[in-house]
């Protein structure tokens, strides 16, 4: 089994959950998580993926921001709730060749 969340939900996306079963659907072409026959399946990937997170959260080194990505990474955590943990990079404008 292979679990992803997908935690992006901004411009016109929505943060998802896939779970494929890679022996009989190797190419991941069909998505099993709202599929009742995995539930239980689902449900121990979250587990775990949640308690991964928690690790490399504790575990995350203090620069570069990169406990901020555990934010990110929360399932539990609105993506509308989430804006707070970054800071906005500006962009240096493109100078125009001559």
């Amino acid at each position: 089994m292979k679990y992803i969340h997908w935690p992006y939900a901004a411009e016109g996306f929505e943060a998802t959950d896939e779970l494929y079963h890679l022996s009989k659907d190797p190419h991941e072409l069909v998505n099993q998580a709202d599929n009742p026959e995995f539930a239980a399946a689902i449900k121990q990937m979250r587990q775990r993926y949640d308690g991964q997170l928690t690790n490399w959260s504790n575990e995350a080194v203090s620069y570069n921001k990169y406990k901020s990505y555990s934010t990110a990474f929360d399932r539990n955590i609105a993506w509308a709730d989430k804006s707070d943990a970054f800071s906005k990079v500006e962009s240096k404008p493109k100078e125009k060749k001559q």
